[in-house]
């Protein structure tokens, strides 16, 4: 038995567990072939090789968004495509590109059935063409087709089809926007020098300069208010050079449509000298589109964003911060909110009395203590500055509204004012309207969620039992779990 075992059972054995092993570690997507319906071509040279893509200026991709050329420029420094539209690609993507198709994927030819070529999308229609090409000369021509752990592939003009390790073919199904490096303006901050706002009408506005070196604002045109901001032409500047785009308009039939009343325009003047002009056309649904220069056709972009970037009043460029305190300096603060009034005096260094508040409310020190942090830090901060004269809703900032008033140890009182709650028109958003004493030409519109930390409600000004902050009460907890325990 023992003889017949290993002159007939064992190698039976062997083969079947090889077999089986061969079959469960072949690619998911293909069907591993019967070996005597194989007859592999001579050419066995891999679909692309890392000296084709380092030679490489052009790449073709034909997917099922259509036919995309893409460029390298002459000093070989970015990627451009070129067809259908004119615009920078993304840098990444061509990094990735490249090191997708330059790895040791490329496993071994599994088959050259052309009956397998439909099955797994490997024909001209089905198929995703990818051309790699040096000049007139094509150095890589070859289709993607069935990927999920693998992704078959095949030469043009070839029917072997080789196996590579990994997805591919998802990475080349792209539409325009897939291609683009999609910044509204593809430039870095420092390579800004001037920055000018103009309104609708195509008046400047407000034009600034920007120190290379140091990023130092420096203010060259317009009417400039006594509570200038610069950082707020900054957040500007960066807010714009975030702006991704959404979609692609190529109607050019509408440029009288889109822009014949814009929202306004920025002017960028680069430190190499080139000029870049941007304008916001009228909201379309969600969108905007923009006309510029660097494109031949119109970038679209969200609507609710044109505000973070446009200036259309002096306001605009002061401080967003409703209010700051310093906290060593700080006296006294009277909160009127919600109904509730509660008055605190600092008696020391993170050291209150509370003076007044409702009869059934023990107010925390931790929250007072987070209540002024919040406003030592500059948290106070409002999404819009707002002229008084600009104001298109009534802000409820009657004598009558919610309030703090801040004393400091001087005896100088800031009082703050809370208006009333609006919807904004995106999402569930709600915001309002806040001013401030001491600079009383502004209204602030603040986030309703950032209000509340400061107009608060009995909950968030109550000590918590959990707080632990009074031994009173953190004894009575005790004691009220030893009689628990007892029972």
């Amino acid at each position: 038995m023992s003889h017949l075992f290993k002159k007939i059972l064992l190698p039976l054995i062997i083969i079947i567990v090889l077999t089986g092993g061969i079959y469960f570690l072949w690619p998911n997507q293909i069907e591993p072939p019967r070996i005597d319906s194989v007859k592999v071509e001579s050419d066995r040279e891999l679909p692309v090789k890392v000296e084709h893509l380092k030679a490489m200026d052009t790449l073709i991709v034909k997917n099922i968004h259509g036919k995309f050329i893409i460029n390298k420029s002459k000093d070989g420094t970015e990627w451009n495509l070129k067809f259908p539209q004119k615009a920078p690609v993304d840098e990444k993507i061509m990094q990735t590109l490249v090191a997708k198709l330059g790895g040791r994927k490329f496993t071994e030819i599994i088959s050259s059935d052309p009956a397998l070529f439909k099955k797994y999308k490997l024909t001209p229609r089905d198929a995703v063409r990818v051309t790699l090409k040096q000049g007139d000369n094509i150095l890589a021509d070859f289709y993607l087709g069935k990927s999920r752990k693998y992704t078959l592939v095949r030469k043009v003009n070839s029917n072997n089809i080789w196996n590579y390790r990994g997805h591919l073919r998802q990475f080349f199904v792209k539409d325009v926007i897939g291609w683009l490096d999609n910044h509204l303006v593809p430039h870095k901050t420092k390579e800004i020098k001037q920055i000018t706002w103009l309104n609708g009408a195509g008046e400047k506005l407000f034009s600034f300069k920007r120190e290379k070196k140091t990023g130092k604002i420096i203010p060259v045109f317009g009417k400039i208010p006594e509570d200038f901001y610069p950082a707020a032409v900054t957040r500007k500047l960066v807010k714009l050079l975030r702006l991704r785009i959404a979609r692609i308009n190529n109607n050019k039939g509408m440029e009288t449509k889109y822009f014949s009343k814009p929202q306004g325009s920025i002017a960028l003047l680069l430190h190499n000298n080139e000029k870049l002009k941007l304008t916001f056309g009228k909201k379309e649904g969600k969108y905007v589109s923009v006309k510029t220069s660097y494109f031949d056709w119109f970038p679209m972009i969200v609507a609710h964003y044109i505000d973070k970037v446009l200036v259309d009043s002096e306001a605009q460029i002061t401080n967003p911060r409703v209010f700051v305190i310093d906290k060593e300096n700080l006296k006294e603060v009277e909160a009127k909110c919600n109904g509730l009034l509660v008055k605190f005096t600092a008696t020391g260094k993170d050291k209150f009395e509370v003076t007044e508040k409702n009869m059934d409310l023990v107010v925390a020190r931790s929250r007072i203590l987070e209540f002024l942090s919040k406003l030592e830090k500059g948290r106070f901060l409002s999404s819009r500055v707002l002229s008084t004269g600009s104001l298109t809703h009534k802000p409820g900032l009657e004598k009558s509204a919610d309030y703090l008033k801040i004393v400091d140890k001087k005896g100088k009182t800031t009082i703050i004012r809370f208006g009333k709650t609006f919807k904004s028109k995106i999402g569930n958003l709600k915001w309002r309207y806040v001013d401030v004493s001491t600079r009383p030409r502004r209204v602030f519109k603040v986030d309703n969620r950032r209000a509340r930390w400061f107009c608060r409600s009995k909950e968030r000004w109550k000590l918590e039992i959990d707080d632990m902050e009074h031994a009173d009460l953190a004894k009575i907890k005790t004691e009220g779990n030893k009689k628990n325990v007892s029972k």
